[in-house]
């Protein structure tokens, strides 16, 4: 019989969501739009800058990440 490896199943994010801290929407938006603004490096740790809310139009500082 042979020794079984641990695996990693790998993903690539699609989207980010948050709920907007001014009017409480809940948003999600684009990874591609949130890497390309910021970094794909910056993106992933967090505190990476801020966006327009999409309901309310107040900018959101983005903080802490948190992977699903």
């Amino acid at each position: 019989m042979t020794d079984k490896a641990d695996y990693v199943i790998c993903s690539k994010p699609s989207y980010i969501s948050l709920d907007c801290p001014i009017c409480d929407e809940h948003i999600e938006i684009d990874w591609d739009k949130i890497a390309g603004a910021f970094g794909e490096g910056e993106a992933y740790y967090g505190n990476c800058g801020a966006i327009m809310c999409q309901n309310c139009g107040h900018d959101i500082e983005l903080g802490d990440v948190e992977y699903d």
